[in-house]
Parts: structure tokens; sequence; C-alpha cells
């Protein structure tokens, strides 16, 4: 009798193996030669190669005034200028000083303001700030708005 059943031999899976393999690889490179050249192409009909050198002036310039020294931007009314880090470090300081700098005072609270905690150099007191507006009201006499019409009967 014959074997019905036959086994793959070990040549022919590593042949298999190989020629997938083979695919892949020739697959990518394909793929690869394809997207360099469609670059190329893009970058001929833009006239040139891509320069970043603008966006590296910008970023440089944009980063040269964040650090750049404490200066007066208004004396008389003692605005300064200082490096965004030093600013957050003075944050923080003022923070770790009086936690509750970190909200502003409840309006009632304005008048027992005399007896709070030192809220730090340049801060304005509550009882110095202007007395807030109310929001602007309707008068009293003004007429509800008109009911909406009723709805029609159905017919069937």
């Amino acid at each position: 009798m014959a074997n019905d059943t036959q086994r793959p031999s070990a040549s022919g899976a590593v042949t298999l193996a190989a020629l997938v393999a083979l695919g892949l690889l020739g697959t990518v490179s394909a793929v690869t030669v394809f997207v360099q050249s469609a670059t190329e192409r893009e970058v001929a009909r833009k006239g040139g190669a891509v320069s970043t050198r603008a966006y590296r002036d910008l970023a440089d310039a944009q980063r040269a005034e964040l650090e750049e020294e404490a200066q007066w931007v208004d004396r008389r009314a003692g605005v300064l200028s200082i490096p965004i880090e030093r600013a957050m470090d003075l944050v923080v300081e003022e923070l770790a000083r009086d936690p509750e700098n970190a909200t502003p005072r409840a309006p009632g609270e304005a008048a027992s303001a005399r007896g709070a905690p030192d809220r730090g150099a340049g801060a304005t007191a509550p009882s110095a700030l202007p007395p807030a507006r109310p929001f602007a009201r309707e008068p009293a006499t003004a007429s509800p708005p008109p009911a909406p019409p009723a709805p029609r009967p159905s017919r069937p």
C-alpha cells in the first residue's frame, strides 16, 4: 500500500521562507525608491531644497526674548519685564509665603483685609480696588415675552 499522507520536507519550508523574505525585501525596496523619487520631484517642483532656517531664526528670536534680562516697560507705572523662568520662581516663592494669594478675596472680605497678612510687594490691597459694577438689569416694568402660538390640530 502506498502512503497517503506525505510530510513536507524541511528544505521545502526553508525555500518557502526564503521566497517570502525576498518578496518582502523587494516590496520594501520598491516602496522606498518610490517615496524617494516622489520626494525629489516635490522638492524640484517647489524650487529647491526645503529650508528650516526661517523657523530656526524665529524660534531663536523668541527664546532670546524670553531669556533677556529685566527691563522697564513703564517705569512710572512700575511695570517691569523679567524672564519667564524668574517670574515663575517669584510666583512660587510668594505662594510659599502666603498660599491665600492663589485665590482672590471674596467681595465681603474686603473690609476685613486690614488684619490680613502682607500680600507681597507690589500687590494691590483689596480695599484699594475700584467697586465692582453691577450687571445691567432690565427695568422692573419690562413686559414678559409674548407667548408662543398655540399648536394647530393635526388632520388624519
